[in-house]
């Protein structure tokens, strides 16, 4: 009886499908290659992979919503496939990049913006372990049913490492088989500009009283606009940069991750380039971090220190060559959090094409 519910279900997810048989032979990224199609599936090869099975379907069901295809597409493949643990599984939604990426630019000034917000879901995915998957499956909507969906199957261990490159190429196959099956406006004008409307400069660069406060998708920094130096004679004919940086990844939809900061100093020397060596941090007269030799320059300011810095009146940095380098230290907390959160909406800006060339 199961079996018959079964066959009936299929028949009823591919008998639209038969566009899907004149699809090409297509290349896709990380060596993934589409070779066997039929109007009812594609499957993809990988030449390092060849125990790792993975096949695309369309269901072609016009009036059942992709949640509800993905939870009966589970359970199919949990019973006809041996995955029990699969029929089970959590339901991870794939969220729209623009709407995550928009609602994290959001909350970079607002921590509570957008709270009880609902994101656009476009696609789904379980896995039967979370560790060491054996079976997956994978669902993007679709123009011209309930969704495309992708089963992935490796008895081995292999998609332990290797679920990431499944998943980009089964995600990069389906948007360009959604992109061929999607309804064509009547009349199309070309693209007189790909440059959106609204880009702007995603990188710069502002001045203040004591500080130069600069920012990109790839950094962001304090520099200290007027040192003074204590030992002015090692300073004799030498040029010195010194900021603090704003450390840390930014995920353009989780936002800084593990954010730090770092003292960063540069000097030259005639035609000479060259780092000088760190020795130690004062904040008010107070030691408040050390550093040693080799990889203990490239420690970061603790906590300690940092809540020194925003608190106190006058830091001094003391180097190897150029001696100590005194700095005011009114304003700089809050230009370095404007800092960070330039830099993360300079990266989400980026993501979204949104940045000036």
């Amino acid at each position: 009886m199961i079996r018959a519910v079964v066959t009936l279900i299929c028949a009823a997810l591919w008998a639209s499908a038969s566009y899907a048989q004149g699809a090409d032979a297509v290349t896709l990224s990380g060596k993934w290659v589409v070779r066997d199609h039929s109007p009812r599936f594609w499957r993809l090869h990988h030449p390092d992979l060849k125990d790792t099975i993975v096949i695309v379907r369309p269901d072609a069901r016009a009036n059942v919503s992709m949640a509800q295809a993905f939870e009966e597409a589970k359970a199919r493949h949990g019973e006809a496939d041996n995955c029990p643990a699969l029929i089970t599984a959590e339901s991870e939604p794939e969220y729209d990049k623009f709407d995550a990426a928009m609602a994290a630019i959001s909350k970079v000034t607002d921590p509570d913006a957008g709270a009880g917000q609902s994101l656009s879901i476009i696609g789904y995915e379980a896995k039967d372990n979370a560790q060491r998957p054996h079976c997956v499956l994978i669902a993007r909507e679709y123009a011209r049913g309930a969704m495309l969906y992708a089963f992935i199957t490796d008895r081995g261990d292999t998609l332990t490492t290797k679920l990431g490159s499944a998943r980009s190429a089964v995600h990069e196959f389906m948007d360009k088989i959604s992109d061929r099956d999607k309804p064509q406006p009547a009349a199309s004008r070309p693209v007189q500009n790909a440059q959106p409307q609204n880009a702007e400069a995603c990188e710069d660069v502002r001045m203040y009283d004591n500080w130069v406060v600069s920012w990109s998708p790839k950094s962001a920094m304090v520099y200290i606009r007027r040192p003074a130096f204590a030992d002015a004679a090692k300073m004799t004919g030498k040029k010195v940069r010194l900021g603090i940086m704003v450390g840390g990844n930014v995920d353009p939809e989780k936002g800084r991750q593990d954010l730090h900061h770092g003292i960063y100093i540069a000097a030259q020397d005639g035609d000479r380039e060259f780092v000088p060596e760190k020795r130690a941090l004062r904040v008010d007269g107070v030691l408040v971090q050390e550093w040693s030799k080799g990889g203990g320059q490239w420690k970061v300011l603790s906590d300690p220190a940092m809540q020194a810095l925003a608190s106190g009146k006058q830091g001094e940095l003391e180097t190897g060559e150029l001696g100590r380098i005194r700095f005011p230290l009114a304003g700089l907390d809050p230009l370095l959090k404007l800092a960070d959160v330039e830099e993360q909406r300079a990266v989400i800006k980026t993501q979204l094409g949104m940045c000036k060339p």
